[in-house]
């Protein structure tokens, strides 16, 4: 079986590389497909734990359900470190992401708002901004629908010469399983 999974409304952009990875692509053997055995049992959904551990990421701690990793997404562009935080075994929409980038020449909160705000498409570009606090840092807070059903919050926060953007992503009907968890680890994020 091969599956290809997008998110944000990326799909028809990647279809062709898709559709060329499959053209290229050949089993190297059959194998008999024994019958599966069907139990009326529902499994019981992902949900992040209670106990929490602490993070150490590039310019930040925050604790995270011990369920959860951390994994880094890598430096790209403007983008100094991005480490996204995901369930191990969870669901692929509902995760934590800091994006660390350099803020040495820009500092000011508006204004990178106003630059960042669409990298994250249209919908979050239309979305009502909220001044909040991060950890006693000004920020500024605003929340859209990814896809149908995924939900994202988005925080913007200038410390020092770091402009970090901290993105919660959850699949909306789970919203109590993982929304508690998400707010106590926003809780504990502190800038360096």
């Amino acid at each position: 079986m091969i599956s290809f999974e997008t998110f944000g409304g990326i799909h028809d952009k990647l279809k062709p590389k898709f559709d060329e990875m499959l053209t290229t692509t050949v089993a190297a053997y059959e194998k008999p497909i024994a019958p599966r055995e069907v139990t009326q049992e529902k499994a019981e959904p992902f949900k992040p734990t209670e106990n929490f551990v602490v993070y150490n990421g590039k310019g930040f701690t925050i604790n995270v359900p011990d369920n959860f990793a951390g994994r880094d997404k890598g430096s790209k562009g403007p983008i100094e470190a991005s480490t996204e935080f995901k369930g191990v075994g969870g669901p692929a929409d509902c995760t934590i992401r800091i994006d660390v980038i350099d803020a040495s020449k820009q500092k000011n909160l508006d204004k990178l708002t106003k630059e960042n705000k669409p990298v994250f498409g249209a919908a979050a570009a239309a979305a009502a901004e909220k001044k909040v606090s991060l950890y006693g840092q000004p920020a500024v807070q605003f929340e859209y629908d990814v896809v149908k059903d995924i939900r994202s919050r988005v925080y913007f926060v200038v410390k020092g010469d770091k402009f970090f953007r901290v993105v919660l992503n959850w699949y909306q009907p789970e919203k109590d399983l993982f929304m508690p968890a998400f707010d106590k680890a926003l809780q504990s994020l502190k800038f360096q």
